[in-house]
């Protein structure tokens, strides 16, 4: 089984207070499990303090899974994923050298260290077309938007399982689909982004 997330945040998305709205999602065996769309409580001063802050987040979500996974006695068998779309914040949680720049994300920093150290995380970039996690954290272009569904196609490699399990994977995975389509339709009518439709 692989446990893998994929995060993505805008940058200074909010007309109102410039703080940047950040989403993720977590699969396991290709499945959707867990997802999340939250504007951050502090103004990210780039894109790269937005999409390391939300590392974070995500490297929590994963670790919290592998805690219920480990109860559930069931092994992964690679170390855990989380895709980001930004090459600067994945070099940052790499480099280990103090940066003026990154002072003030300090905590997030050491924490992403630690778990990337203990080869429990890998951080593979991923190009924003592949982004799973882009609808969650900013308003799509109408045509990309209607494009998403390509996204729900996304499943890689089933691990060896019955058919009863997979067809309870497949119906599970189409609840879910529908379930954050849905949800991604009500937070677009309650927010006040007109130029969403004009991108």
């Amino acid at each position: 089984m692989e446990l893998e997330a994929y995060t993505d945040a805008d940058y200074a998305g909010s007309l109102t207070d410039r703080r940047s709205t950040s989403g993720y999602c977590t699969f396991l065996g290709g499945n959707l499990v867990t997802w999340r769309s939250k504007k951050q409580p502090v103004v990210a001063r780039s894109s790269s303090e937005a999409e390391f802050r939300l590392m974070a987040q995500g490297i929590c979500e994963l670790l919290w899974l592998k805690i219920i996974l480990k109860d559930l006695k069931i092994k992964l068998e690679t170390p855990m994923k989380l895709y980001c779309d930004n090459k600067s914040a994945i070099n940052i949680a790499h480099n280990p050298v103090q940066h003026d720049k990154t002072k003030h994300v300090e905590v997030d920093r050491h924490f992403i260290k630690e778990k990337l150290e203990s080869r429990l995380i890998c951080t593979p970039y991923i190009s924003t077309e592949g982004q799973l996690a882009d609808i969650l954290s900013e308003g799509l272009a109408n045509k990309e938007f209607q494009n998403f569904p390509r996204y729900g196609r996304y499943r890689p490699p089933w691990s060896p399982l019955s058919k009863r399990l997979k067809g309870w994977q497949t119906l599970w995975w189409h609840y879910a689909q529908q379930s954050v389509l849905s949800d991604v339709r009500k937070s677009l009518r309650k927010t006040s982004w007109k130029y969403l439709g004009e991108r």
